[in-house]
């Protein structure tokens, strides 16, 4: 095991004890009947202050974010003993599907280390392997942003496919963040349970329905199967001019009042209610597998975004 496993592994158990017994929320979370999923990330920065009640509908939270380590090891200092006990609430009263993501924006600085060495990434995915089944996670997301060079490439080519042999025995999950720009390998299409495709970074109003239906078509052609992808949708604003900092839909609800049919306030765009039903509905009519959301935090405290995402989702 990883330097993981002798520094919180006793904490983390026994605070999860509950994620592990059988019941039934863990049955509806393991369920993968479920034709359409509702899939909601959730940072450890966000997880002490999201309403669980407002996330009724998510299917599938995942957790973001740990990191491998250069050496095969698994970094989790995100993940506090009151972090996974909050965690452990949210997936008993939504029945939802827990998993955990690795990496992200600034978080994959140590992908292309440990996954370009065999036997740096045959160790790293022996210890996720473990570290789920023994933390009651339901599977994992990779979001490597971004492999560089055709070495990188097939690094994660490689680790994805070891990584769906570890995890398929035992019915955990294995899913993988894409952008438009990305072009991955065909086996790693065919290996993954879920792309959660973050079509949100076209232009100045990074979300429009129409950019949505050109990038979900794009990747569609690049070989990815429709029932694998779960289409993004963005519970944020940018600034449609200069650079600003984004705001959460909930900072813009508080401050602008906007209609539910308008995606615009304030110079900032975003996905509001209705543009997130017509996105659902056209996920839906074009056979994909759900949607994505970045992220539960950002939503009202009532749960505005995902409620609509609920309605058009039935």
């Amino acid at each position: 095991m990883s330097t993981y496993a002798s520094k919180f592994s006793r904490i983390i158990l026994s605070a999860i004890a509950i994620l592990t017994l059988p019941g039934p929320a863990h049955a509806a979370a393991m369920d993968q009947s479920t034709s359409f999923r509702v899939v909601g990330y959730l940072p450890e920065y966000r997880v002490m202050t999201v309403n669980p009640a407002a996330l009724e509908g998510v299917t599938d939270v995942v957790f973001f974010s740990l990191t491998p380590t250069v050496d095969g090891g698994i970094d989790c200092s995100h993940l506090t003993p009151s972090i996974v006990a909050r965690l452990s609430e949210i997936k008993r009263r939504c029945g939802a599907r827990l998993t955990v993501a690795f990496g992200g924006g600034d978080r994959s600085d140590a992908f292309p280390a440990m996954a370009t060495d065999p036997g740096k990434r045959q160790l790293f995915v022996l210890d996720l392997t473990q570290f789920l089944l023994k933390n009651g996670f339901d599977g994992v997301d990779y979001d490597w942003e971004f492999p560089n060079g055709d070495a990188q490439k097939q690094a994660l080519t490689d680790l994805v496919i070891e990584t769906k042999s570890a995890l398929a025995p035992y019915g955990l999950t294995l899913s993988i963040a894409t952008a438009p720009w990305d072009n991955f390998d065909p086996r790693v299409y065919a290996a993954v349970d879920r792309l959660h495709f973050m079509s949100y970074f076209d232009d100045s109003r990074h979300a429009s329905l129409s950019n949505a239906i050109s990038d979900t078509n794009a990747l569609i052609d690049k070989g990815a199967p429709p029932a694998k992808i779960c289409l993004g949708i963005p519970f944020y604003a940018i600034k449609i001019h200069g650079n600003d900092e984004g705001l959460s839909y909930a900072d813009i609800d508080t401050r602008f009042h906007v209609p539910a049919r308008l995606d615009e306030a304030g110079d900032y765009a975003f996905d509001g209610p209705d543009t997130v039903s017509k996105k659902c509905e056209f996920a839906r009519s074009r056979g994909l597998g759900g949607v994505m959301i970045w992220e539960l935090g950002q939503d009202t405290p009532d749960g505005l975004l995902v409620k609509a995402i609920t309605a058009a989702s039935k």
